[in-house]
């Protein structure tokens, strides 16, 4: 597992990561915990957390981090994932990398079996505002 990213959301721990290590993307996995205390925590793992074209990739990117976007008057949140795009093949290398802005929503089912997905839009944007509740 390498490109670790923990995060918290609704109470419980995740652990967004990918499969292999290297330079090239591979594989999104994620894990939750419901503990709160991160020592000695049982871990379970999720489906992939992306589907659709380029998710086998995490949509040719590593994860770097995961932001809780708090919608301003509510108590609602949006995880917003962000991943590196590394060069290391191309002209440039490691200066020529670029990044992956995109919204993690949950993938539906019962509140006590929230799984996380990534979204790719269809026309590759998205704004915050698509995802304000209510």
């Amino acid at each position: 597992m390498a490109a670790p990213v923990l995060f918290t959301y609704n109470g419980r721990w995740y652990l967004l990561a990918t499969d292999k290590g290297g330079w090239a993307p591979s594989e999104p996995v994620l894990y939750v915990t419901d503990g709160p205390n991160l020592c000695g925590a049982s871990w379970t793992k999720l489906k992939r957390p992306a589907t659709g074209s380029g998710s086998k990739t995490t949509f040719d990117s590593t994860p770097a981090f995961v932001l809780p976007y708090a919608f301003p008057g509510t108590s609602e949140v949006l995880l917003i994932y962000y991943g590196d795009r590394w060069n290391a093949q191309e002209s440039g290398g490691v200066a020529d990398a670029s990044y992956v802005w995109l919204p993690l929503v949950p993938a539906g089912g019962g509140e006590g079996d929230l799984q996380l997905q990534l979204v790719n839009p269809a026309n590759g944007t998205w704004r915050i505002g698509d995802y304000k509740p209510g």
